[in-house]
């Protein structure tokens, strides 16, 4: 992550047996980087590749953000407040909190969800103590972030319901590096498998979605696979004869076919929040080294770019469910629990109808346990009680004692 910072790093899609010291390694898969309190899976973007020679994907230097960021307050608190394009797309259904707490998170950049609004960090009032890049990226303008430093982060939630109904008809991208491939017979096989795939879909969000779901389903995840050295377009090599690898494959492949349909993609390196790794008793999710993770974006116009998540075992953050979507889960979580208890359950049911049916045995029997078991040895005491017992058991067939009658 140290070297990925760096201005002008490349995304190599063949990578060799590196190992670094035990030691270190150790401590990276023993002590978590940071650690996120908020709604996960979360992905986490740290930098932006978006050229493409054909086997690496390079990064550009970095340039500050055209829109300078300004501080703003609310609550007393100093947020600096960033500008969210897309807005025009009604792409998005609500907004999401994280909180970020450093821990072995060597750098500056600040790991944060793509449609970031604002940042808020203690003590830190003035806009040029942070740098934004022109991929919205945000980092503070010193070496490195100070270990358990809080990061408080709100960014826009996208819906891909709405962006299917929404991003209907995307025109062709204009001529530029962001849909820039290398020549070649390669990249034309490549772009054979796109239009076989999107051949039947109208222009837009569906032949996005197409190209996603063919990656998760047809192509296994295996981080182990590793690309030969010789192999001169791991995309190609990864798409028709091996179709296994890691997730950075998954995303060239993806970003590669969308832009010979001449969509603008590029290829994001950061972090991946996962769900599972969710610590209840201190409330957050802890992220690892391990979990670094490779995707793509693909951009729609009007400097709004979607994320997509082409690698399998990964999912994407949902908007906040309504009222009637909690319900819906609740009776759906219930169901689930029902099949997978149906035993038991059918057991419990009939046990208690029986009760039920027999519930007035069941009564008599326990006034009549409690009635054998009075203390003391007061024949007047035994022979009240017996008289109640009497008395109940006559109400219980119908035949209890008229208004006005006594117990003697």
């Amino acid at each position: 992550i140290s070297d990925a910072r760096q201005a002008g790093r490349d995304l190599s899609l063949i990578r060799g047996d590196r190992r670094s010291g035990h030691g270190k390694a150790g401590d990276l898969y023993t002590h978590a980087l940071f650690y996120v309190n908020g709604r996960t899976p979360a992905h986490l973007r740290m930098e932006v590749f978006d050229l493409f020679d054909g086997v690496s994907w390079l990064a550009e230097e970095r340039q500050p953000h055209v829109e300078q960021p300004r501080i703003r307050t609310v609550d007393d608190r100093s947020w600096l407040s960033l500008i969210v394009t897309g807005r025009g797309f009604e792409l998005f259904n609500g907004t999401v909190t994280h909180s970020i707490k450093t821990a072995n998170l060597d750098g500056n950049v600040i790991p944060a969800p793509a449609h970031l609004e604002g940042v808020n960090i203690p003590q830190v009032d003035r806009a040029d103590m942070y740098f934004v890049d022109r991929y919205g990226i945000v980092s503070m303008d010193r070496k490195s972030i100070p270990s358990k430093t809080p990061v408080n982060l709100v960014s826009h939630c996208v819906d891909r319901r709405l962006a299917a109904s929404n991003v209907l008809d995307l025109a062709k991208s204009p001529a530029g590096h962001l849909i820039a491939l290398p020549a070649g017979d390669d990249m034309d096989r490549v772009r054979g498998l796109a239009e076989q795939l999107t051949d039947s879909l109208p222009r837009g969000w569906s032949q996005i979605l197409a190209i996603e779901d063919y990656l998760r389903k047809n192509c296994t995840l295996d981080r182990s696979a590793k690309v030969a050295a010789d192999v001169s377009s791991p995309v190609e090599e990864f798409l028709f004869r091996t179709r296994r690898g890691p997730e950075y494959l998954f995303a060239a492949s993806a970003a590669v076919m969308l832009r010979s349909l001449g969509y603008q993609t590029r290829v994001v390196s950061g972090f991946y929040a996962r769900p599972d790794r969710y610590d209840a008793q201190r409330r957050n999710t802890p992220v690892f080294a391990e979990d670094a993770h490779v995707w793509c974006e693909v951009g729609i116009g009007a400097s709004t770019w979607l994320t997509l998540e082409p690698s399998p075992g990964y999912q994407l953050l949902t908007p906040p469910s309504n009222l009637w979507e909690k319900l819906m889960m609740g009776l759906h979580a219930a169901w689930r629990l029902l099949v997978r208890h149906s035993g038991v359950l059918l057991a419990v049911t009939v046990v208690l109808v029986l009760m039920f049916l027999q519930r007035r045995f069941l009564e008599d029997a326990l006034r009549t346990v409690r009635w054998r078991f009075i203390p003391g040895s007061d024949p007047r005491n035994q022979a009240a009680g017996l008289a109640e017992l009497i008395d109940h058991r006559l109400r219980l067939a119908g035949l209890a004692r008229q208004t006005g009658t006594t117990l003697s």
